[in-house]
């Protein structure tokens, strides 16, 4: 699935995230990657099975062969394999990854991996914890409910990376309710419905229709806000538009009228995100 990793406004790096059964299937398509222009990227360890650190490290040192830079993705609630912080160090030390899409949720895990490996970049991949993350000093935001937010997840990410919690601090409030659905099984299902109420038509795709009525419902609870003023009262710069949260809905994809959907590409100030 395409990305990018979103730390500052004008980061223009794209990556691209593999991951396959097998460790030579993946270095193939990074392989094609790499002569499509991609400078970098995202690679799962091997989780077909649950692996042990020599094959997890093979997998990484077959991959590093295609030449591209490999952001490591640490995700061991899905893939039940751990990228703990010494595994990590010594992966970035042999020089096969130079940064790690941190997801296990534990923003302990920022601070260990930095001790271990200080030029190793460690990116937020977990959406709940992107405060957190931004002020221990992440240099980038993986993200996935900013799909459906990408103004107000941009302000806040500006906003907490310059230690400006006065700004931060209320707008990441109003998000949390939406960015918690990041770390649970429904992920897909509730960013793509969120996504399909802004636009006011469906997406390409039906998977929204996936997430459980109840989560439907939670998320659709309080959609049609207010609209006596853009601004929520003594929280400058949040929006109050759509958002089923606080009306921070503001994504600003424009509809399909023709197939009745809406383009998965949005930007804002240099970001760029892509549903996948």
């Amino acid at each position: 699935m395409p990305g990018r990793p979103t730390g500052h406004p004008g980061n223009e790096t794209r990556t691209h995230s593999r991951a396959v059964v097998g460790a030579r299937g993946a270095r193939r398509w990074t392989e094609q990657a790499a002569e499509a222009g991609t400078p970098a990227v995202m690679l799962l360890p091997p989780n077909a099975y649950r692996a042990d650190r020599h094959a997890i490290v093979e997998h990484y040192r077959i991959v590093s062969k295609a030449g591209l830079p490999i952001v490591a993705y640490n995700n061991p609630h899905d893939t039940k394999i751990d990228l703990t912080p010494d595994l990590l160090a010594e992966r970035h030390g042999e020089g096969l990854i130079v940064s790690v899409k941190e997801f296990s949720g534990d923003v302990r895990r920022y601070y260990q991996i930095t001790e271990l490996a200080p030029e190793l970049d460690v990116l937020c991949g977990t959406d709940d914890v992107a405060l957190e993350l931004a002020i221990a000093g992440s240099p980038g935001w993986i993200s996935g409910y900013p799909n459906a937010l990408p103004q107000a997840s941009a302000r806040l990410w500006k906003a907490a990376s310059e230690g400006d919690l006065e700004t931060a601090l209320p707008l990441y409030r109003s998000l949390h309710p939406l960015l918690r659905w990041d770390s649970r099984t429904e992920f897909v299902q509730a960013i793509k419905l969120s996504m399909s109420q802004r636009a006011r038509g469906p997406l390409r795709t039906a998977s929204h229709r996936a997430c459980p009525p109840a989560g439907r419902a939670r998320l659709r609870t309080r959609r049609h806000q207010p609209r006596d003023s853009r601004r929520t009262a003594g929280h400058p710069g949040v929006d109050t538009v759509n958002n089923p949260a606080l009306g921070l809905f503001d994504w600003h994809g424009r509809p399909d009228r023709a197939r009745g959907s809406c383009s998965p590409r949005c930007a804002h100030r240099g970001f760029d995100f892509q549903s996948g």
